[in-house]
């Protein structure tokens, strides 16, 4: 292209003989007049050149769609013309392989600008493709549609292809800049920042003057690789040299504006770099020239400061700066925070979410739809957003948070909450560790959640599933909040904690029972029973005290906010009618807490206070009606629940409750109709009305035989319909189980409660009635570890959890003949007549289970009856003889729990058996007898055996131990031998010693030294020849040698120890053939006096 100009000339086409004429188009007056300027170049056949200079104007004051139009009119021009002579024509071709080029870029770029794999972006890389072949069509070998090709493979995300475009036109022209821009990009792109740095460096080096200025990529490629020093002094130096260039301006400004915002940055050098941030801002903004980086800064700054109205007017500008599709995406993110700060919550979850749709990977846009989601209450969809934020940050706490309590208010979501809940403590646990301060702290239990929010939601979600723990999150939250000055703890916190003590109490007393309630039956025969009722009582009774603590606690801080302070604000009358309804709550719960004391005067009196001030409540009308149930006063309860009813006719609640007093009292038609009256007029989807006529449904079975199958199908039918608007309900469920168990459907009955045991946990009832279902099929072993388990969780002995203990045994015993499962169900019969002396049922049942023990072992085979266990059955059947006589002297009455003249027949039976036990114990006593006698025998000859054996293991000893001491003895005698035999020879080795030493002092007085030597000499070998005098004398000095030698042999032959007596013999023989003095020990003496004079 041209440099630019002030006008741009067109020549105009005249006929012969006219000269060149041509248009000039002043640049200033372009605005507006691209039609006429397109029709002139039409008209006139203008060279493409034009064309491309005329959009390049265009591009340069910011108006795309006339760039566009001057381009697609060259390339109409140039598909207009023939070909060959457009060959002809100097630069013609190259001018239309731009204008191609050009266009394809413009379609490049903008499908850059729309979201990823959009029918838009694909619709403009096809478009950008086909130019880019047409350009190919016209030179295969030009660089630069080669160039666009690899940035078409960049916008598809095809890094690799378009390297390997890019190469091949730097295989074309080593130095072309735009294949060198293209590989250093491609190196961007996919992270490779040192490769991307050193060919933007090339690039630098090879036009120094290049712009856009490489120093900018340069400086980025620094910062990417965490060089922050130099990626600063590229964008200061890019400055430097041109102070409008607004991009280094602004991404220096956002470098300032980072390192302010750390805080290990010293406050002098924060408040530096904060104001050259600013600084930067302002000079990048009077450059008039758009930056989206520099808007969304000033957003960011306006934003900070409160300013919204600036903020969101710096927001727009970014956003309408934007290009490419991820910076309008910061741009929507961050217009959408604006208005959401300015309470515009709608509207921010319009932005929020169009800025999802361009960028689906950016973590602040995904929490920020998250916040707007719930905001419109689709929590699934905001915790999905949520979740990918933790997909990029595991460890977001802030997410984490929000993800959780969303889910912990879920019941379909509490294994995620759950999940969520174990990494909030996982991270601050890890915190702690990573501090030096508490890294060395041993924590005790999850005293390291020192948050007290999370603690609170971690005590919302227990509280519906395990109790305990939450009251220790909440009672950790509290201490927490107590311990940090001017924290407040809210009266709501406080009432939760109250609630979670009264729960725990509730439950401890068991079903709908009172601290107070105690059995009309007498326990004082059983002290174990007495002391565990007692205790349970103790802990129920500390545990409602502690409820009532922290109710007058918050009842105590709510009514000082309660209190009209005179202000007549807006926010001051609904923060004081806000605390009027905690009050009231609270109110409530210790008038509840009075009944579960079984204080019902007391409860009586508070709810009628509350009333008093609220006489709507319809709440506490209903608890009043509930009390006149348990006193069995049902005219004060029907007035009650009336009353309740003249407030609000439509109450469900009411209704059932006036129906269930109908049904306790056996009116199974009044009931029927007011509880149809419910589903009818107020409510068909009530789950409490849904669950009562389903009770209703089975409790007519018993009544109406005739009708079973048909109130079976309709209770299924009506806990069906409750389940369905309340899945987890375990009563619904449990329902259909026992109405499948009523009709005889015992497998479906055990699938169904065991579903309802995995999904709901431990539930008494639910594992009591499994357990019944199991015996049903005959599978009592399997029942009894279900009945145990509840039992253990009890803190008193449940009756009916024995009695169904020892029906289990029962079934045992008479099944597989067994006598110890026998007795164990007269055991748990006779623990629970000790609760309850007085049911007759109870000791029909002992007297049967001591009557069939008795007869199971009188079957068994004679080495599996014992005697002792045959006295004991003989033991029980007196007992049992007894109970069936008293049993069957009264009178037949439908009340009685037994048939008397069954307990007759017992009786007698009892006699028969008590005979045929005697005969077996005389039996087994004879066995008995014969038996011991047996083993008397045995165990006499055994012990014989062994008295007979030992005697011959000591003879051997015996025998060993003399032959030991007559060796021991030899060797002493052989000893004694040597050392006198080793004396001798010491006393003539020293006589011999004394010898030599006279001869040499004669010597020396009466002849010289040399015959001396030779006399010596002739002496020696005269003794070598085997004199024996010389050779006596000779063995003197020779003997400590001798006598080291001669002590090998004793210590061998002590050593020994087992050597007979013809080893001395042999000594003996030896020593008399050399004779006392003689033989080998002269010979041995020549060679050592020998050795001896040559030491001298």
């Amino acid at each position: 292209m041209s440099a630019p100009s002030a006008t741009i000339e067109i020549p105009l086409r005249r006929g012969e003989g006219h000269g060149d004429e041509v248009l000039e188009v002043d640049l200033n007056d372009l605005k507006g007049n691209h039609e006429a300027i397109i029709g002139i170049l039409t008209q006139e056949q203008a060279p493409l050149r034009l064309f491309l200079e005329f959009a390049f104007q265009y591009y340069k004051r910011q108006m795309p769609d006339q760039l566009v139009m001057f381009l697609e009119a060259g390339k109409n021009m140039a598909q207009s013309r023939d070909l060959r002579a457009m060959n002809g024509k100097e630069g013609e071709e190259a001018a239309y392989i731009l204008i191609l080029n050009s266009l394809a870029s413009y379609r490049i770029e903008s499908a850059k600008a729309q979201p990823a794999g959009s029918p838009e972006q694909t619709q403009l890389l096809s478009a950008a493709t086909q130019l880019l072949n047409d350009a190919e069509r016209l030179n295969s070998r030009n660089p630069l549609t080669i160039v666009g090709k690899g940035n078409l493979m960049l916008a598809r995300q095809n890094t690799d292809q378009a390297l390997y475009e890019f190469r091949a036109a730097l295989g074309l022209d080593s130095r072309f800049l735009p294949a060198l821009i293209g590989v250093a990009s491609a190196h961007f792109i996919k992270g490779e920042y040192k490769d991307a740095l050193a060919r933007y460096q090339t690039i630098l080096r090879l036009k120094p003057g290049i712009q856009p200025d490489v120093r900018v990529p340069i400086g980025i490629c620094f910062h990417r690789l965490n060089m922050l020093a130099e990626a600063q002094a590229a964008f200061k130096r890019a400055v430097d040299l041109n102070p409008s260039n607004v991009d280094a301006i602004a991404l220096l400004s956002l470098m300032h504006t980072n390192k302010a915002r750390l805080p290990s940055t010293p406050e002098i050098e924060r408040e530096q770099s904060s104001a050259l941030a600013g600084s930067l801002l302002a000079q990048g903004f009077k450059t008039k020239l758009p930056n989206p980086v520099i808007d969304a800064q000033m957003a960011e700054r306006y934003f900070a400061r409160g300013e919204y109205s600036k903020a969101r007017v710096f927001s727009e500008l970014a956003h309408r700066h934007s290009r490419g599709s991820l910076s309008r995406s910061e741009a929507l993110a961050l217009k959408a925070r604006v208005v959401q700060a300015d309470g515009d919550y709608d509207k921010a979850f319009k932005l929020f979410s169009e800025a999802a749709v361009l960028n689906t990977d950016s973590i602040s846009i995904q929490f920020g739809l998250g916040q707007m989601q719930i905001y419109k209450n689709a929590k699934e969809d905001a915790i999905s957003s949520l979740e990918r934020v933790l997909a990029k940050q595991p460890d977001n706490y802030e997410t984490l948070m929000i993800v959780a309590a969303l889910s912990s208010r879920s019941p379909d979501m509490a294994t995620k909450a759950a999940d969520a809940f174990t990494r909030l403590k996982k991270l601050l646990k890890s915190y702690h560790e990573d501090d030096d301060k508490t890294k060395s702290h041993q924590w005790q239990g999850e005293e390291y959640v020192t948050d007290p929010e999370l603690l609170i939601e971690m005590g919302v979600f227990y509280e519906k599933t395990d109790v305990k723990k939450a009251q220790a999150s909440l009672e950790q939250a509290i201490a927490l909040l107590e311990a940090t000055p001017d924290a407040t703890i809210v009266p709501e916190l406080l009432c939760n904690m109250g609630a979670l003590y009264h729960v725990e109490a509730v439950q401890l007393l068991g079903a709908g029972g009172t601290a107070a309630s105690t059995d009309d039956r007498d326990v004082a025969g059983s002290t174990v029973a007495h002391q565990t009722h007692e205790t349970r009582l103790a802990a129920v009774a500390g545990l409602l005290q502690k409820a009532q603590t922290f109710y007058e606690r918050a009842l105590a801080d709510v009514t000082a906010q309660a209190r009209d302070d005179g202000a007549d604000g807006a926010d001051d009358v609904a923060k004081r009618v806000h605390a009027e309804a905690v009050r009231t709550s609270v109110r409530y719960n210790l008038a509840r807490l009075e009944e579960t004391r079984g204080n019902a005067a007391e409860a009586e009196e508070l709810y009628k206070g509350i009333l008093a001030d609220h006489p709507a409540y319809i709440d506490c009308i209903l608890r009043l009606g509930a009390i006149a149930v348990k006193r069995k006063d049902t005219a004060t309860a029907f007035d009650r629940f009336s009353d309740a009813l003249a407030i609000d006719d439509k109450n469900a609640l009411a209704w059932t409750m006036v129906a269930m007093i109908h049904l306790d009292n056996r009116a199974f038609r009044p009931a029927r109709k007011l509880l149809e009256k419910v589903f009818q007029q107020i409510d068909k989807f009530d789950t409490y009305a849904l669950c009562s006529y389903g009770n209703l449904c089975l409790r007519s079975i018993r009544v109406e035989p005739k009708s079973r199958e048909y109130n079976c199908k309709r209770s299924v039918e009506f806990f069906h319909k409750a389940l369905r608007h309340d899945p987890r309900n375990v009563y619904a469920a449990t329902g259909i189980a026992l109405a499948c168990a009523e009709m005889g459907n015992l497998e479906d009955a055990r699938d169904l409660l065991t579903q309802i045991q995995e999904a709901a946990g431990a539930h008494e009832n639910v594992v009591i009635n499994l357990a019944h279902v199991l015996v049903d099929l005959g599978l009592p072993k399997s029942a009894i570890p279900f009945y145990e388990s509840v039992a253990k969780r009890q803190d008193v002995v449940d009756l009916d959890i024995i009695r169904s203990l020892a029906r289990a045994y029962y079934f045992i015993a008479k099944t597989e003949k067994l006598p110890d499962s026998m007795a164990t169900v007269a055991e748990r019969l006779e623990e629970a007549l000790k609760l309850s002396p007085n049911d007759l049922a109870l000791k029909f049942n002992l007297a049967l289970a001591k009557q069939q023990y008795a007869q199971i072992l009188n079957d068994q085979p004679k080495e599996k009856r014992p005697l002792e266990a045959l006295k004991r059955a003989a033991e029980g059947l007196e007992v049992s003889e007894k109970i069936f006589e008293e049993l069957g002297k009264r009178k037949p009455e439908p009340t009685l729990a037994y048939d008397v003249e069954r307990a007759r027949e017992r009786a007698n039976y009892s006699r028969g058996v008590r005979r045929v036990t005697d005969k077996k114990i005389h039996e087994t006593e004879v066995l008995e007898k014969q038996r011991e006698q047996r083993l008397a025998e045995i165990v006499a000859k055994r012990e014989e055996a062994l008295e007979a054996k030992r005697r011959e293991e000591e003879a051997k000893k015996s025998e060993e131990q003399r032959r030991l001491e007559d060796l021991e003895r030899r060797r002493r005698e052989i000893q004694a031998r040597v050392q006198e035999e080793n004396e001798k020879m010491r006393l003539a080795l020293e006589e011999e010693r004394a010898k030599p030493v006279r001869r040499k002092t004669a010597a020396a007085a009466g002849s010289d030294e040399g015959e001396d030597e030779e006399a010596v000499g002739g002496e020696r070998r005269g003794r070598g020849r085997g004199d024996g005098d010389e050779d006596e004398d000779d063995g003197r000095k020779s003997k400590p040698k001798q006598k080291r030698k001669r002590k090998e042999k004793p210590s061998r032959e002590a050593a020994s120890g087992d050597e007979d007596d013809e080893d001395d013999m042999d000594i003996r023989q030896k020593r008399s053939k050399g004779g006392s003095s003689g033989g080998t020990r002269s010979k041995l003496s020549a060679t050592t006096v020998m050795d001896s004079d040559d030491d001298e």
